[in-house]
């Protein structure tokens, strides 16, 4: 299955991401971009605030996915809006999408480990 952000499909596989190096790529990049996203919210220029955060999102999902499946979320010129929207369904696609699927392999071993007693 294929990572989807704001609908739109990815060339990475949902299985990538249980890779543990590729998982703490992920949850190093939302720590950097919520830092850099509060940080940007203390600045005295609102346009320049909201280039901040924007840029954060984008250096996240850059790194993650690569510039060509960023663009293709975040279109060539986003906004902040857009970009808050794809960096939440970002944060919570290990809740949503990867650990159900873990989880769910997990349970036929635990079904085949208890019919064996």
């Amino acid at each position: 299955m294929k990572v989807k952000l704001l609908g739109v499909t990815l060339n990475m596989n949902v299985e990538e991401l249980a890779n543990p190096d590729i998982a703490k790529k992920y949850e190093d990049g939302i720590a950097r971009a919520l830092i850099e996203i509060v940080d940007a919210g203390e600045e005295t220029v609102g346009s320049e605030g909201i280039r901040k955060q924007c840029q954060a999102v984008i250096d996240t999902f850059e790194d993650m996915f690569g510039e060509e499946d960023t663009k293709k979320v975040l279109g060539e010129r986003t906004n902040i809006f857009r970009c808050l929207d794809a960096f939440d369904e970002y944060v919570s696609l290990y809740s949503d999408v990867v650990t159900p699927a873990i989880n769910e392999r997990a349970e036929k071993y635990r079904r085949a480990r208890l019919n064996e007693r």
